[in-house]
């Protein structure tokens, strides 16, 4: 707010200034000559300040914003895993392997499977797993979302099978991030091959 009081003041001392100036020029008053340029080099002044701490704040908001997306795709990436595990109604030890391996490789950091377990037993049955994905969806880059749908997929056939209610529940996913079925059917073949 004050970056923005700033800028209108300098603009207005600048306006404000070059009417005395011309006013003092053309009345031969150096005096008013004077003071509109006090006016004006003020102004100016001011104008700068203004843009500059509207920079400055603009720039200390970027890392937050980054953080922010950061926890948003992680958050996707994991409740996504988890739903797929879940999908079928057994977690399958070998489901849980690939979410720790898959969680590995992509954020560099072991996770135990009690920890997935731990997290897997929170998933309630009543969530609405679209609702949660499609608010955080605005804050998951086009690529992370691709790669969401390969390892939901990957999840999905740890255990050996492909059930219906799995694939189902795929592209209930890929809906909620704004996936069309048809790009989710092509991830699908991609992660397969």
């Amino acid at each position: 707010m004050r970056g923005n009081f700033l800028v209108t003041t300098g603009i207005i001392l600048i306006i404000a200034g070059a009417a005395l100036l011309f006013a003092g020029y053309s009345s031969d008053n150096a005096a008013w000559a004077a003071i509109a340029w006090a006016a004006i080099i003020g102004g100016a002044i001011s104008l700068l300040a203004g843009v500059g701490r509207k920079v400055r704040t603009f720039m200390e908001l970027k890392p937050n914003n980054n953080a922010d997306y950061a926890h948003a795709e992680i958050r996707t990436l994991i409740k996504s895993m988890g739903e797929m595990a879940a999908a079928d109604g057994v977690i399958d030890p070998r489901e849980v392997a690939t979410i720790a391996d898959i969680h590995e490789r992509m954020l560099g950091i072991s996770i135990s499977t009690k920890e997935i377990n731990k997290i897997l037993s929170d998933f309630d049955k009543n969530d609405n797993i679209a609702e949660t994905l499609t608010a955080d969806r605005k804050m998951v880059n086009p690529a992370m979302k691709r790669m969401i749908i390969q390892s939901c997929y990957l999840v999905m056939v740890a255990d050996g099978k492909k059930a219906g209610v799995e694939l189902d529940r795929l592209h209930d996913i890929g809906d909620a991030l704004g996936i069309t079925k048809n790009e989710v059917d092509h991830l699908i073949s991609i992660a397969a091959s």
